[in-house]
This record gives structure tokens, sequence and C-alpha cells, in this order.
């Protein structure tokens, strides 16, 4: 009885290891078989396509090829300038030396100022700030030399031709004066439109010219991003009046750039 009992125990467990051992060689076939399959379409892929790089200058143009037709990626550039619409004014007043006498250099100081503020806004320039630094001087020993007095005021204008016809006013031995001319937003985004316009402009032509190289007929436009936008240049031009009677005034061009990207099918 006990020996009957220990076959069947012994059957069980032969059978229980042909099953596993079947299953693990179906498992194993399955992977085998997939693994084929995935490199038959591997190659498959590889000669159907036939897509290889033809052509790439440091992800600044890449072409890639895909049958008859062509992928490939670019960019444009533009630059448009426009005019400074504004002028801003930095007038110094300043005794030249140290003065001891303190209160009258004040009184001359604050005079010429409120003389050249009544000019400017006789032409048209709205004065932004005033300012007024009393600064004393030492000699090395701690003795004081006297006071230099400095009267800031700056001023803004959109009639850029005003300025000329002010400084000649403003020639004195006490005064010297810097000029920054700028622009609005309105005519800073206008002219990166336009410079946007030429970006793509730029693009296209380099498209046209590979297209033409390869003998390729169809240019379709897959896609188009726009660039971050450039810093914009706003010039600074100074000119300092202090000894000229007629100061000659040159206004400079504001420049903005855009860059586009571009993604183009290029087909026979």
């Amino acid at each position: 009885m006990n020996y009957s009992y220990t076959i069947m125990k012994n059957s069980k467990v032969r059978r229980l290891c042909i099953t596993i051992g079947i299953v693990i060689g179906l498992a194993l076939s399955v992977l085998i078989l997939s693994i084929i399959g995935q490199e038959g379409q591997l190659k498959s892929g590889i000669s159907k396509t036939g897509k290889t790089p033809i052509n790439d200058t440091k992800g600044k143009l890449t072409i890639v090829g895909d049958g008859d037709c062509l992928i490939v990626n670019i960019y444009g550039t533009g630059t448009a300038t426009y005019r400074l619409t504004m002028a801003v004014l930095d007038v110094s007043i300043q005794n030249p030396n140290p003065s001891m006498s303190l209160e009258k250099t004040y009184s001359n100081i604050i005079d010429t100022g409120n003389h050249v503020i009544t000019i400017l806004k006789k032409y048209g320039l709205k004065v932004e700030s005033k300012n007024i630094i009393v600064q004393p001087y030492y000699t090395y020993g701690r003795k004081l030399l006297g006071y230099v007095i400095s009267y800031h005021i700056v001023a803004s204008t959109y009639n850029v031709s005003s300025v000329r016809e002010v400084l000649p006013y403003l020639v004195n031995s006490m005064i010297s004066l810097n000029l920054k001319f700028t622009a609005n937003r309105t005519v800073i985004s206008r002219a990166y439109r336009t410079a946007l316009k030429y970006a793509i402009e730029n693009a296209i032509e380099k498209l046209d010219v590979i297209a033409r190289e390869l003998n390729m007929t169809k240019i379709v436009i897959v896609n188009i991003r726009e660039g971050s936008m450039r810093p914009i240049i706003v010039p600074l031009y100074s000119v300092n009046i202090v000894k000229t009677s007629q100061p000659s005034i040159y206004v400079p061009s504001g420049e903005v750039s855009a860059t586009v990207y571009v993604t183009a099918r290029l087909c026979r």
C-alpha cells in the first residue's frame, strides 16, 4: 500500500516536470520567432525607406532622403533698421572747481538749472527728473578744499529736430550734455515684423537653391518656427557741448534681427 502510493507520487512529479518543460520550450520558441521577425522588419524598413543623411552642417542644414523626396531643415535670418524717434537729454550743470563759497555757488547752479529747464520746456521737451548733489572735497590731510555742486536734469522729446534747436542755447562753461536716442515699442515691433519677413524670404531662397541643384521641382513647407528675438541694438550717441557753440547732431538708426527655422519637403 505504501509502495503503490510512492509510485503515484513519482508519476505526478514526472508529469509536472514534462508539462513545465513543454511550456518553457514553447516560450523560447515564441521569443526566438519574435526576434527574427523584428530583425526582418528592421531590414525591410531600411530597404524600403532608404533614409540616409545627405548633408549636415552642425544642425544648420539637414537634408534626409526619402525615396523621390528630401526632408530639408534650414534657417533664415533677416535684419531691419528703424528710426530712433525719441531723444533723451541728460544735462549736467557743475562748478568746474571746488568752491569755499557754498551758498553763492549753490545759488549760481540753481539759477543756471532753472534757466535750462525754461529753455527745454520752451522747445517742447519734457523734464523727466531733477537731482542736486553737493560734494565736499578734502586734501589728504582732511583739510576742506571746497564744494562741488552738480545739478542733473533729464528731459525727453519725440521731436528730434527740436534737440538741434535747443542745443545752442545750452552752451555754458558749467554745462555738459549727453544725448541718447531710442524709439518706442511700436516702432521697434514694426521693424521686427519686417525683419521676420526678410528671414522667411532668406530661408525660401536657400530652399530654392537646394531644389535647383538637386533637380527637385516641388517644395512643400512642412513647418516654420520663429527663433528668439535678439536684443535690440539702441545706439548711444553722446555730444559734449562745453566748448562748442554750434554742435552738429547725427541721429543714428536702430537695428533689430529675426531668425526662422524651416522644415520643407523637396520632391521631384
